[in-house]
């Protein structure tokens, strides 16, 4: 049975920096559109959000990363590490939603899609985050 999440932004992940928030929205929308995707159960549009929230997420840790290069932020490298780790995450994601290369048979769709997505924003947006977070710009 599916689970649905319908993730909202709430004010607790904001993290003070603008285009950090903006970006953070961004990918909370693309999650949505995963959902519905995958809840109307259509492989092509999971395929096409999926591959959406990895260029997304991919631009947002550059800036994030080229951000805290500025500020001279000490756990830099640490984040990156935790970045490039969500990125391969998502990487197989989007392998796993790929057809069978033998059979051309699609795969079937679980609530693991979901979850994972889902695992790879709040890492980044709650925890990871969380370590750079300021009230006060």
């Amino acid at each position: 049975m599916l689970c649905v999440v319908n993730i909202k932004w709430l004010d607790v992940f904001e993290t003070g920096i603008p285009f950090i928030d903006d970006d953070h929205k961004h990918l909370v929308r693309i999650i949505g559109d995963i959902e519905q995707a995958h809840t109307a159960g259509d492989i092509g549009g999971c395929r096409s959000a999926v591959g959406l929230f990895l260029d997304e997420a991919k631009a947002h840790f550059h800036r994030e990363e080229k951000y805290l290069q500025v500020i001279g932020y000490c756990g830099l490298n640490g984040h990156a590490r935790q970045h490039r780790s969500l990125i391969d995450m998502v990487v197989r994601l989007l392998e796993d939603l790929q057809p069978d290369p033998k059979t051309g048979k699609e795969p079937d769709l679980d609530e693991k899609l979901i979850e994972d997505a889902l695992y790879v924003l709040l890492e980044d947006v709650i925890r990871a985050d969380a370590e750079f977070k300021t009230i006060d710009l």
